[in-house]
């Protein structure tokens, strides 16, 4: 899988993320993990460069998940 997710940066970044130092981090994660359906996204989720509203949400999501803890 980390193979994919690099492959994934590297069409994003281009070759500068091969120049980089990279170390593989496993975690394991207990419990429920959360999802968050494409239905609940702003409709311009997918907007380059990324619109203030996806992020926005995206920082209202995630502090709510940790209010919970």
């Amino acid at each position: 899988m980390s193979s994919l997710n690099f492959l994934e940066l590297l069409s994003i970044k281009g070759s500068v993320v091969t120049k980089s130092a990279w170390k593989l981090v496993e975690l394991e994660i207990e419990g429920k993990i959360p999802v968050l359906e494409v239905d609940h996204l702003p409709e311009n989720w997918k907007s380059r460069p990324y619109p203030s509203e996806t992020q926005e949400f995206g920082t209202i999501w995630s502090k709510r998940l940790i209010s919970r803890f």
